[in-house]
């Protein structure tokens, strides 16, 4: 007991969900107090109340903070990830593009890759999202030009699913990947001239012999 607080009884009735404890219910009551059917029938149906309310806050909590986590994860890639509905049309921009060029983010919302790219690439996108539309992930490369300068892209596609698995869309991450297509250009300009000059060689010996 405590200093002050007298003969008391109590209710005490659990607040559960699926097999679960969440918490207590637990009713003061006057002294002499009989148990009364309904009020306990009252309690039990708040308990049940109670327990659809917390377990709904707890699941839209864990929600939101793995929403969170998602966007903070995928802000921070250096890809720029775009997904698109069902019709083709960007309904989201994040990763590198968003936090660097936000203003053309945006821009490129209600968009599909063809008015978002030119027409030079579309027939290759859309046969990719066709694909993925199907259920097949797929990687390919493709670029972009912007006057005199091409820029070179990878980019993976992938369809988006409900819950029930069914193609709600599709999700886009792409990658400038320039300067390694440069370098692999360099690299097989190098092997080709060192291949030539091997070959010359070779012919130079035996013209000489």
């Amino acid at each position: 007991s405590y200093e002050g607080m007298g003969p008391h009884g109590h209710y005490c009735v659990p607040v559960h969900f699926d097999g679960r404890v969440l918490g207590v219910i637990n009713l003061y009551l006057r002294p002499g107090h009989e148990r009364i059917a309904q009020e306990e029938e009252f309690l039990a149906a708040v308990a049940d109340a109670l327990a659809v309310i917390i377990t709904r806050r707890r699941a839209e909590d864990g929600l939101r903070r793995s929403e969170a986590r998602f966007r903070g994860l995928v802000e921070s890639m250096w890809d720029s990830v775009v997904t698109l509905d069902l019709g083709g049309r960007i309904d989201g921009v994040f990763g590198k593009l968003a936090r660097s060029e936000p203003g053309v983010a945006r821009g490129l919302v209600g968009k599909t890759m063809r008015e978002a790219t030119g027409p030079e690439s579309a027939a290759e996108h859309d046969a990719v999202h066709a694909r993925a539309l199907a259920g097949e992930p797929l990687i390919y490369d493709w670029h972009l030009d912007q006057g005199a300068v091409q820029i070179d892209f990878q980019s993976s596609v992938s369809p988006l699913r409900d819950a029930t698995g069914a193609v709600t869309g599709l999700v886009r991450v792409s990658r400038d990947v320039t300067s390694q297509r440069k370098a692999e250009r360099q690299l097989a300009e190098h092997e080709r001239m060192v291949a030539l000059g091997t070959l010359a060689a070779g012919v130079a010996h035996d013209i000489a012999n």
